[in-house]
């Protein structure tokens, strides 16, 4: 029986009763959690059963460590572990166990920073805990079981090497000269494809604990150097992650990663170059470092060294860089990707230049940095304005807009930091804008769908960009406002409501507009009355017809005043005032109601609410009237 941890365990959830077993929970699902309680389970199979299950008890930390990975709170404090039982049983002369571990979140904060793979590393060992590779478990790697009665003819190569000596050393590695021995063992394994699934696992368990034994990366190093094509072989791939997962890469390290680099195919260098790079790099010396190996990267690009069939030019060879030198922990601050876009910009040929302004723009829109995000702002000007306009970059150029419009909206603008970032972002985007000069609009007029054309020609108003082509002028303006179809109309009115200026000299065919939708010449016209008002209070018109149009229309309750009384309300006033003097009550009520709404209301309208108080009026006019005089000063 395994002894319980010497930690005081605080009240957890699961604590059910004796009976729950470990294989149950298991079963329902891997891990699970409530406030700060954590329960994880792990399930292993071995031909004996004490392999089976303290491969078990390693998966269920495994589990665990995953789980704290992602939780701010399991990272930054201790956690109290308590082993539940194992549960075990035999199939088919193999043992299958289950075993669950619990554990709860203290409130003390960890001495040491937090480690994937090494935090919980003490407390297996408490356990007793040790990884075991089973040789028939390695041999498993490589080909599946064949069913009980199948012919073995067709069963696929396994590795030729005996493996027994390195499962025994894999079994305990807790001290130097351990360690060494397993060493010795895995260098007689060739790195081949047949026996490299040994060598994954091998490398999971040295880079979950953060151990790098020399003469076994010697030999990593010398295997990877033979391969002549590391884009279709995951070899170099898996070793070259090893060793980023340790740290900076050394000098040879580097030096054997960027050959694998160099004989590699152009598709698959996105996922190599981040392994040669350490962009996690602390101090000044560490990012020296990692900028002269950037630095030698481009010379090699310059010379034709990277990419094949066809070796990359730069443009390519940055997109690509912008992209692999930032890693989920350098997205605040990218400084990497930063320093290779800034010194090595001028010698850009924007053949792709949407590429590139994609990149950009995850470059700024990531990062934390006032630096990098202004810099990354200004290179995404440049570039627009350098290079030649296109519907690519047009669509690239239109998400960042609608992404400073989008983070200025979650601003709070009753907060001093919501005020503060509000002014940031609208300083940015203004510097992208002037930045980029007339390319900006140039490219925005680039379109190819019509709701492209009618959200670019908006948005190109509300930001005073001139995109030429785009914006139609009075002319075409005038003779959509006299179409029989709604919808251009409205397309027409969208586009006049920013540009008052040009609607003051198209009132006549906006008051004639008011006039075909009260005389049904119009079709699909719902919401034309309100749309032309609002252009209308843009002027602010007090044409008379159409004044006295939007009363009679607005007692018909086909139009609402609310979005113009502040615009429009005192030349409307006179025309609800002829209507409450007219003897019918039909439309008091609601003329007195709108009234009561303005904020100030004239002399001869304050004179005849006063002689609304007598008997014979209904009381709810009566009301009304002692409510809208409130407004009489």
């Amino acid at each position: 029986m395994m002894k319980r941890m010497t930690w005081s365990v605080g009240i957890l959830f699961l604590a059910c009763a004796p009976s729950a077993r470990a294989e149950w929970f298991c079963k329902e699902g891997a891990s699970e959690r409530q406030g700060s309680a954590l329960m994880a389970c792990g399930v292993e199979t071995d031909a004996a059963e004490a392999a089976a299950r303290k491969k078990a008890l390693a998966a269920a930390f495994e589990e665990l460590d995953a789980i704290c990975d992602r939780s701010v709170d399991c990272r930054d404090f201790e956690l109290e572990i308590e082993p539940l039982r194992t549960d075990c049983r035999e199939e088919k002369g193999r043992f299958k166990c289950y075993r669950a571990i619990r554990a709860s979140i203290t409130g003390k904060k960890r001495s040491k920073p937090y480690e994937k793979g090494q935090t919980l590393q003490a407390d297996r060992e408490k356990l007793d805990v040790t990884v075991r590779i089973d040789p028939r478990d390695l041999a498993a790697l490589m080909q599946p079981q064949a069913p009980a009665g199948e012919a073995k003819k067709d069963a696929k190569p396994r590795c030729p090497s005996d493996l027994t000596a390195l499962s025994q050393s894999l079994l305990d590695i807790s001290t130097t000269e351990r360690q060494q021995a397993m060493a010795r063992e895995a260098v007689k394994v060739p790195l081949s494809e047949l026996c490299a699934p040994i060598h994954y696992r091998v490398l999971s368990v040295l880079g979950r604990h953060g151990i790098e034994l020399p003469a076994y990366s010697a030999f990593l190093l010398q295997e990877i150097d033979q391969i002549a094509d590391p884009t279709a072989d995951p070899r170099a791939e898996e070793v070259l992650d090893y060793f980023h997962r340790l740290g900076p890469l050394t000098e040879t390290q580097w030096k054997s990663g960027f050959s694998v680099v160099r004989r590699a195919q152009t598709y698959g260098l996105y996922r190599l170059l981040p392994r040669i790079f350490y962009d996690q790099a602390a101090s000044k010396g560490e990012r020296a470092l990692e900028q002269r190996r950037v630095d030698l990267l481009v010379e090699a690009v310059r010379k034709g060294e990277l990419g094949k069939p066809v070796p990359l030019k730069l443009d390519d060879a940055m997109e690509l860089l912008l992209r692999a030198l930032r890693s989920h922990r350098t997205r605040g601050e990218p400084w990497l990707a930063a320093y290779a876009y800034e010194k090595y910009r001028e010698g850009l040929a924007y053949s792709a230049p949407h590429k590139l302004a994609r990149s950009l723009k995850s470059l700024g829109g990531e990062a934390t940095d006032p630096g990098i995000r202004s810099a990354s702002n200004a290179w995404l000007a440049e570039l627009a304005k350098k290079a030649q306009p296109s519907y690519e970059l047009s669509r690239v150029l239109v998400d960042v807009l609608n992404d400073f419009e989008s983070d200025i909206k979650k601003q709070d603008d009753e907060e001093e930091e919501g005020i503060r970032k509000i002014a940031e972002l609208r300083k940015l985007r203004a510097a992208l804008i002037a930045g980029a000069g007339g390319a900006m609009g140039k490219n925005l007029a680039i379109t190819n769908q019509e709701y492209e054309r009618k959200s670019r020609t908006l948005l190109c108003l509300d930001l005073q960009i001139e995109c030429p082509g785009l914006v139609p002028d009075a002319d075409r303006l005038s003779h959509l406002l006299k179409s029989k179809k709604g919808q251009k109309r409205t397309e027409a009115l969208e586009i006049l409501l920013k540009m008052p200026k040009v609607a003051t000299r198209l009132e006549p065919d906006l008051v004639a507009t008011l006039r075909d939708v009260d005389e049904g010449k119009v079709e699909g016209a719902y919401d034309l009355p309100r749309r032309t008002l609002q252009v209308l209070a843009e002027i602010p018109t007090d044409n008379k017809d159409a004044l006295r149009l939007a009363v009679d229309m607005h007692l018909r309750s086909r139009l609402t005043f609310q979005d113009v009384r502040e615009k429009l309300g005192s030349n409307l006033e006179p025309f609800l005032l002829t209507e409450l003097q007219k003897g019918s009550q039909r439309h008091h009520l609601r003329i007195l109601m709108e009234l009561e709404e303005f904020p100030q209301l004239a002399k001869p309208t304050c004179r005849h609410l006063e002689t609304l108080t007598g008997d014979q009026l209904h009381y709810s006019v009566r009301d009304a009237a002692e409510k809208a005089r409130r407004r009489c000063r």
